[in-house]
């Protein structure tokens, strides 16, 4: 059984927690024992967040998750699930209804774009995307051949989660070497004893098209240079190295961002350039 703490008394101050990821319930469990009346807004269909969307179920099953959740929102005032923030209700909108605080944890679910050539074709998916498409048991038509861009956990969850769906072949295309790669070195070498295949030091240039669908993708390799700014080797393509790959669906897993439509100037709200709330 879970540990059920003492809250303390009411103090008569409501918050409100937009989003009901990881950060989301964190905030609203150590709120609601202060004593405080805490109610959760969050845009998907069940509380989680990446917890439940984005890591597959064979890392985190649902129902340990679930039972870790009941164990917060028991001590919340109420759950409003399937509301989004700048669709269903605004900041000044909260304050209107008396939040005398509002917690932001609304997730980096924005994928980043490649900026290649064909990256909008059918059959080029998101790493987010793809992955909460498979935790809602939807079909998804990967081909045999899947290539998977990018380093980080989303990456290799992507690439085990293909192979799990049927894929004959998954390779992960990085740009760096093995050392630099962000993602969990246990993920990395789980994956390739699955079967998956890393090509490092490559990079996308362009995607094309055939019988309407992605087929073809272009790579060019690329060698380390000096330390960028995130303290890796930078790297830099290698002239006349390009070499074409044959796929059946791209999975571009090469970072996360907030979507800022919802909040940008409601409330007074302010980013930085490092795309971080900064208001004082």
């Amino acid at each position: 059984d879970l540990y059920t703490p003492e809250p303390e008394p009411a103090t008569g101050h409501s918050v409100a927690i937009v989003g009901g990821g990881p950060a989301g319930l964190s905030a609203a469990y150590y709120l609601a024992l202060e004593g405080h009346e805490v109610t959760i807004f969050e845009a998907n269909p069940q509380l989680g967040g990446m917890l439940r969307y984005g890591i597959p179920e064979y890392r985190l099953p649902k129902a340990i998750l679930d039972k870790e959740i009941s164990g917060i929102t028991r001590f919340c005032r109420q759950i409003r699930c399937n509301v989004s923030l700048g669709r269903d209700f605004t900041i000044e909108s909260l304050k209107g209804k008396g939040y005398e605080a509002i917690f932001l944890g609304i997730g980096a679910w924005v994928n980043q774009k490649m900026r290649i050539a064909g990256e909008d074709l059918p059959g080029v998916l998101s790493g987010i995307g793809f992955l909460q498409d498979a935790a809602a048991h939807k079909e998804v038509n990967l081909g045999q051949k899947i290539a998977v861009i990018g380093g980080g956990n989303t990456a290799v969850d992507a690439a085990r989660t293909a192979l799990r769906l049927g894929a004959a072949e998954v390779t992960i295309v990085y740009r760096r070497s093995r050392k630099e790669m962000p993602a969990n070195e246990e993920e990395v070498e789980q994956a390739e004893q699955e079967g998956v295949k890393i090509h490092f030091l490559a990079a996308p240039l362009k995607l094309t098209a055939q019988n309407g669908t992605v087929a073809f993708m272009e790579c060019i390799k690329m060698a380390l240079g000096e330390p960028d700014s995130s303290g890796r080797r930078k790297p830099k393509p290698i002239e006349n190295s390009e070499f074409t790959m044959h796929v059946d669906t791209v999975i571009a897993a090469i970072g996360q961002t907030i979507d800022t439509s919802g909040f940008l100037k409601d409330g007074g709200l302010e980013l930085n350039h490092k795309g971080i709330c900064d208001n004082r």
